[in-house]
């Protein structure tokens, strides 16, 4: 299997990479510091591919740029391992070639496979170490978030027939979703714009303005697809509530990209409960729904009858995304119609949903006005934007004026 990251590609070791491995690992200044001899060879390199670096979870660090290896890093767990732990647990390694030294990509690495050690592998915590003196394996550790544990003084390292003294960190599955949710928020907080959050704050009246950093959409779409494909974002997904809309904001875009279909459903029905205003849930639409039309209104129907107004919302809005062309049905206005709500934002997307199904399904839907059958609010409300709409012959619209009560 192969890891991708914005830089690099983590995947197995082929021996046809041992030139490239003999021309980082000959350096005696990468292999001692970490405890193994600089090779000597590349054919050296190469049996060493087939002995050591074939083991399961080692990776080549792969350059994307170039397609050539210039590190290793990899999982240990049980006997395999150099810290005593349990099946739950986990132990990273990793080095770097040393003209790459200083560039990030050793801490890229590294948080691409705490990501499979927590959320693929099962791990509750993950194991580091480094000998004393290596400050820079030191650096690694601190950027990814795991804290000092303890120390082994007198530690063989019988690879170059050397005591050492070794420093051990350790990083708790909840410590590094606390991790992803402060590394999201610092992405954002680099993108704030303050006369932006004052704007979008008065158009959303039902959250304080110190809940807003102020991250312009466009910029947040792009976050969001950088993020999507990284494991820390499913931490992030998981920390509900959140403590800024704009994070409400991009877990719905982030949401909207979801690629398979009971995943995305069971994620949304989970973030619904935390959708606190009209922009956040109107800007939650999975695309993937559209596939899948025939599985969604039952789902659709549960939330519909939920007491959440924005959860209500989300239904009808739904409805009124994928049921009101090629899969319009008549039970779905009913739906619609039957929701009795006193919410401002519930009676609002009502009266979007029944003045698109004038545009698209007129004759279906018009003796709803006809009847009376919504509320006067929302009965006015839709007559006032069918008539505002481009898609509305002038004579419908004409004669949808005379209906205003």
């Amino acid at each position: 299997m192969a890891i991708e990251t914005k830089r690099l590609i983590l995947r197995p070791w082929r021996e046809e990479d041992a030139g490239e491995l003999y021309r980082y690992a000959s350096d005696p200044a990468v292999g001692p510091a970490a405890g193994w001899n600089a090779h000597t060879s590349e054919e050296n390199s190469r049996e060493i591919i087939r002995s050591v670096l074939s083991a399961p979870e080692t990776y080549a660090v792969v350059l994307r740029e170039t397609g050539k290896p210039v590190g290793s890093a990899g999982i240990m767990r049980g006997d395999k391992a150099n810290v005593p732990m349990d099946s739950t647990q986990a132990e990273i390694g990793y080095w770097i070639g040393a003209p790459y030294w200083g560039r990030g990509l050793i801490p890229e690495a590294v948080r691409a496979l705490l990501g499979r050690c927590f959320e693929e592998l099962g791990c509750t915590a993950v194991w580091c170490g480094y000998y004393e003196g290596n400050e820079k394996s030191r650096r690694v550790q601190e950027k990814c978030g795991f804290e000092y544990h303890h120390t082994v003084a007198d530690k063989p390292c019988p690879l170059l027939g050397e005591i050492r003294t070794e420093h051990v960190s350790l990083l708790t599955k909840a410590q590094w979703e606390r991790g992803c949710v402060r590394a999201v928020q610092e992405r954002l907080f680099a993108l704030r714009d303050d006369g932006y959050g004052d704007f979008i704050a008065k158009l959303v009246p039902t959250a304080d303005r110190s809940r807003f950093i102020g991250v312009r959409t466009p910029e947040l779409r792009d976050l969001a697809k950088e993020l999507a494909s990284q494991p820390e974002t499913a931490a992030f997904l998981r920390s509900l509530p959140h403590e800024y809309h704009d994070e409400n904001q991009l877990h719905a875009l982030l949401l909207s990209m979801g690629r398979d279909f009971e995943r995305t459903l069971g994620a949304v029905d989970a973030f619904l409960p935390y959708v606190d205003n009209w922009a956040t849930c109107d800007q939650l639409s999975p695309k993937v729904f559209k596939k899948h039309r025939e599985e969604l209104p039952a789902q659709i129907a549960l939330w519909i009858k939920s007491q959440r107004t924005y959860t209500v919302r989300f239904a009808v809005g739904m409805l009124m995304s994928h049921f009101l062309d090629e899969d319009f049905d008549g039970a779905y206005p009913e739906m619609v119609a039957s929701v009795h709500s006193e919410e401002y934002y519930v009676n609002m997307m009502r009266a979007w949903y029944f003045a698109t199904a004038l545009a698209k399904q007129y004759d279906a839907v018009v003796g709803y006005i006809e009847g009376r059958r919504l509320d006067a609010w929302t009965h006015n409300k839709t007559i006032q934007k069918a008539v505002e709409s481009y898609r509305v012959s002038d004579e419908r619209k004409a004669y949808l004026k005379t209906l205003k009560v």
